[in-house]
Order: structure tokens, then sequence, then C-alpha cells
């Protein structure tokens, strides 16, 4: 894949625009504030398919009435780099030192310590640093090997439904195998089927109590004493979630404290982190490795089962696509052999299936920040504590920047000129996913492991249905399995 380089007019109306005065430009166009409910109500609806119509309708920088909130859509590559990129000190993560408290922060923190991709400023730098290096070279070389092994074991237990023409929701069974991937990656625990599903089932809950805690946050903490009442209300569609979190958190403590009582020479990522130190010569405390690793198991899960889902699903309708990806992983020779992370450079097509398919599953619903100062995107003005977002499936099926978008054509990440700032499944710029690689590292494996052993047939009546979860997942993927 190689990224489109910016064109040499399009970067001098950018810094062009820079020198503009706020003040000078008028608000972006957008739906009456009358239609506000409405607007809501889409959104809640299906935040993947509403957000980009209003960029249809009303074009590449909009304001979205959403109450209490300013927010100001942007659909254009050359906005999303101006935030998420060039312009990294206009615009911060979440809203500290914008409101009197951050809903989101609160939201994403695990009993009273922040993770990463909820924190902003110096202690975000501090835990990236940290981290970092533990996400690339021979840190994953060494987990490769437990992901290799997790994949193996996943996939051999396939074989009590393979051959019996029994249909199967294989989203669910992608749930299973990607949350024992990482509890062999990141704890090096082989669970049995029932705690691995014990697991998916309450990652499920988080997801679903996140979805809502954000939201009742937002409302909440622009009234009187209203985090204290998020903090300390017992709300009835919140109760359950946070019960669920502290169950996960207390078998979070019991892995990294038998950890710290009983080293191994496995290197996963728990032992990388334990390793980790600051500048200062510190380590993480045990509340902010907890948050960590919480927040890397999450993030993890429900997006990498969703994505596999959704290749299937797509491979399903596009036999061509799928010969293709078969061949790859015939030329690799290795009969009843495991395909390992050693393999990983000679499967580059199905790193291009998988990136296909999140193009056009469209990722999380939002990317966004929050402007700091007054600014100026699109000739429009971009006031101070507004949350600018851009939609990732808005912007992966634009057909200004993708050939016939709505096909399943994977070979477009290997031959075409594809904008960087128009594929954002992970991010773009300093804030780019820290666990980018590990989750290529999984994905790819899984694809490679299966299509190496199965053959998979889903219903030939069957169209995708989108469901929101923390991540664009379907409502099922009806299946049966035959061995090759």
């Amino acid at each position: 894949m190689t990224a489109a380089a910016a064109p040499g007019a399009a970067a001098r109306a950018a810094a062009a625009e820079t020198e503009r005065d706020p003040r000078d430009c008028p608000l972006p166009p957008g739906p009456s504030r009358l239609t506000a409910p409405k607007v809501a109500l889409d959104f809640f609806r299906d935040p993947y398919v509403s957000i980009p119509k209003l960029a249809r309708k009303y074009g590449d920088v909009v304001t979205i009435p959403f109450g209490v909130m300013r927010t100001i859509l942007v659909s254009h590559p050359d906005h999303v780099h101006h935030v998420l990129t060039r312009h990294t000190d206009r615009y911060a993560h979440n809203r500290e030192g914008l409101v009197r408290a951050d809903a989101i922060v609160e939201t994403f923190s695990i009993q009273g310590d922040t993770p990463l991709p909820a924190l902003d400023g110096p202690k975000w730098k501090k835990h990236r640093k940290a981290m970092q290096p533990h996400f690339t070279g021979k840190a994953l070389r060494d987990v490769g090997g437990l992901v290799s092994e997790a994949l193996a074991d996943g996939v051999s237990q396939w074989e009590a439904f393979a051959d019996t023409g029994e249909t199967i929701d294989l989203q669910d069974e992608f749930g299973v195998l990607a949350m024992s991937t990482l509890m062999r990656s990141h704890f090096s625990a082989a669970l049995s089927r029932s705690e691995v599903q014990d697991w998916v089932h309450r990652s499920h809950v988080h997801g679903r109590f996140v979805g809502k805690a954000a939201p009742t946050g937002l409302l909440l903490e622009r009234l009187p004493w209203g985090m204290a009442a998020f903090r300390a209300v017992p709300w009835p569609h919140l109760r359950g979630g946070r019960r669920n979190l502290d169950a996960m958190c207390a078998t979070l403590d019991r892995l990294i404290e038998n950890r710290k009582a009983n080293p191994q020479p496995e290197h996963d990522i728990l032992h990388y982190l334990l390793e980790s130190t600051f500048d200062d010569g510190t380590s993480f405390t045990h509340g902010e490795l907890r948050a960590e690793m919480m927040a890397l198991m999450f993030a993890g899960f429900d997006t990498t089962a969703a994505v596999l889902s959704w290749t299937f699903g797509l491979f399903a309708a596009n036999p061509g696509p799928l010969a293709q990806a078969y061949a790859e992983v015939d030329a690799l020779g290795l009969g009843a052999e495991p395909v390992t992370a050693a393999h990983l450079e000679r499967l580059p097509y199905l790193r291009a299936c998988f990136d296909e398919a999140q193009r056009i599953q469209g990722s999380l619903p939002l990317n966004g920040r929050w402007a700091k100062q007054d600014d100026v995107i699109g000739g429009y003005r971009i006031p101070k504590g507004t949350m600018v977002i851009a939609s990732p499936l808005g912007l992966g099926m634009d057909p200004r920047f993708w050939k016939n978008p709505e096909e399943f054509r994977p070979r477009r990440f290997l031959d075409d000129e594809i904008n960087k700032n128009a594929f954002i499944p992970f991010g773009i710029g300093p804030r780019r996913c820290v666990g980018v690689n590990l989750a290529y590292m999984e994905g790819v494996l899984t694809l490679a492991t299966v299509l190496q052993r199965y053959r998979i047939e889903v219903p030939p009546d069957w169209k995708p249905k989108r469901v929101f979860t923390i991540s664009n997942s379907l409502e099922s993927l009806p299946a049966k399995i035959w061995t090759r």
C-alpha cells in the first residue's frame, strides 16, 4: 500500500487557512437546532449510517445539533489530517480544562485509573513512551509464538462441528477465538472454552455499559454536581455494568498478582508491561497496570472479532478474492504445520483482505477531538470547546477517495494509491493505536489459520446487518464449516 502525497495546491491552501482569523469565518452549515431530537435519535439508532448522511447533505464540514455539546463533523482527508496530525497542539483527546469534568475519561477509567486511550497531555506521553517499544520488533516476535499456539488450539476445537452440516454463528466463534488468543498473548493463560465464553460475555456487557455510560455522563456533566451524581447514584441502566466491571477487575487482579509471585520465562504482554519503566525510574502502579491490561484486552477483542466476521461474510459474496486468499495460504506449503508470525511477510493479500473488510465495516463509528482554541477548517470557524469528529465509514465509502467503494476489492490496498487520511480504523497521527501491529498479527494469522484448515459456507441469501457495539459488529454470521 502506498500513501498518496498531498498535492501542492492542497498543502498551500491548508497553510493559508492557518493564517485566517476564525472571527472572520462563518460557522459550518448543518441541520436546524429544531431537528436536534431527530438527529440524536437517528444517531443512537445507527451512528454508522446517520453521520455520513449529514456529510452528503451539508458538505465536508457540518455542525451537528447535539444539544448542549457543540459537535462538528469533518469528512475530507485534508481536514482529518488537520485535526489528528498537523495541528495536534490545537486539539485535545479529552476535555480536561475545557469543562468542569470529563465524562469520557470517567467512563473509560478502570476503578479510578485511566488507561492510555483515554489519557491526554503529559501522562499520555509518559504511558505511551513506556508502552510503545513493547508493541514492535522483538517483543511482538516473542508474543507471536503465543498467538500461533492459541489459534492452532482454538481452530482445532472447530472440528467438533465441522463436516456435520450444523449451522453455527461464526461471529460467536470468532469472538471465542479472539478472546482465547488475547488471554494467551497477554497473560499466557490457556483457558477452557467455558472460561473464554464467560470473558466474551463479560466483554460484551462492558461494551454495552460504555455505550450507555458515555452519553449519560456527557448529559450530567454540565449540571451542578452532575459528575458527583454520575459517580455515586446507582443508575439502573449502569448498575449491572459496574458490577460486571468489578468482576473483570477482580480476575485481572488475580492474574497480575499471581504473575508477580510466580515469574515465568514466557514473554507475553503482561511481562513486558511489568518490566516497563518511566523516565524517572518508576513503574506502573498496580491500578495503572490493571487499567492498561483491561484496555488492551477490551480494544483487541470486539474489534478483531468483528473484522474477522466481516471478512468472511464478504468472502462469501466474493468468490474471486476468496480463491486468491486460499491460494496465498496454500502457497506457504505448510501442510498441517501451523501458520506463524514468521509467515506474515508472505501473506500481503490476506492483510489487504483484512484492511478492505475494515474499510467496508467502518471500524469505530467516530474518531473525535476537542478544540482547545478557536480554529478554521475548510473556511469555517471551529469554536473552542467544540467536539470535532470524523466518520471512518463515511471516509472509507466516499467515491472521491476510493474507486467503486461499494466493491470488496482487496487488491486496492496493493495496487492503488491510498490516501492514508481516508483510512483510519486505528486512527492516524501521534495517537495512532499503540496495538496496531499486534492487531494485524492476530487478524492476519487468524485468517490464515482458518483458511488453511476449513471451507466456510454462508447461506446465499445472507446479507450483512450492522449492530452497534463499540465496534461495528454483524448481527450474526450463520455458516457451516467443512474441512479442506
